[in-house]
């Protein structure tokens, strides 16, 4: 025998709010993903191994996962609608949009070490520019990384932290999310 739940447990207003947010940005994202990288991703390549499956490949991939963030973000909205407001209930979704930031601020650091080759490519496990036959040492930039990474995770973590602040606090997150996917899109079409 199958037991149904008669009542979705309550959500704040925070809460609410920050879930409806998570929704709108998952959606969003998903759907600019599917729209940017989904014809790479059925592209046919003339070998097997090279640049061109690679890239269909990760195209696929990333199809693949903003499929899952599509669902997601429905399953969100779909829930947020059916669910009580109550003051002091759950505000789980505030984390959703600390990891929101956090992932940004971190997708932006793991951007700066491109820029301080002068030639080759960075390496992130050895923070190395790699062009062989040699290697040489990066630029000034990686102080600025490694900040960018901290201020990812103590950003992240006050946002998931601090609930009632989420009518400041999710513009940001907005802000800081669709900028940075701006910048992933613009440098992947340009």
């Amino acid at each position: 025998m199958v037991r149904r739940r008669s009542s979705l447990s309550e959500i704040s207003v925070e809460g609410r709010i920050a879930g409806w947010t998570t929704a709108a940005l998952f959606v969003s994202t998903a759907a600019t993903v599917l729209i940017v990288w989904s014809a790479p991703s059925w592209r046919r390549c003339p070998t097997i191994v090279g640049p061109c499956s690679r890239g269909a490949a990760a195209a696929g991939l990333l199809v693949m996962g903003a499929v899952a963030m599509l669902v997601a973000g429905i399953a969100i909205a779909l829930r947020l609608r059916r669910r009580p407001t109550e003051a002091g209930a759950s505000a789980r979704y505030v984390w959703w949009l600390g990891a929101l930031f956090a992932i940004a601020v971190w997708v932006v650091s793991w951007k700066i070490p491109a820029f301080t080759c002068e030639r080759g490519r960075f390496d992130e496990l050895l923070e190395r520019c790699m062009h062989p036959p040699s290697t040489s040492t990066p630029s000034r930039w990686i102080a600025a990384k490694d900040a960018l990474l901290a201020l990812g995770a103590v950003g992240g973590l006050a946002i998931a932290l601090l609930p009632r602040w989420v009518r400041a606090t999710a513009p940001i997150v907005v802000l800081t999310w669709c900028g940075v996917l701006s910048w992933v899109v613009s440098d992947r079409v340009g």
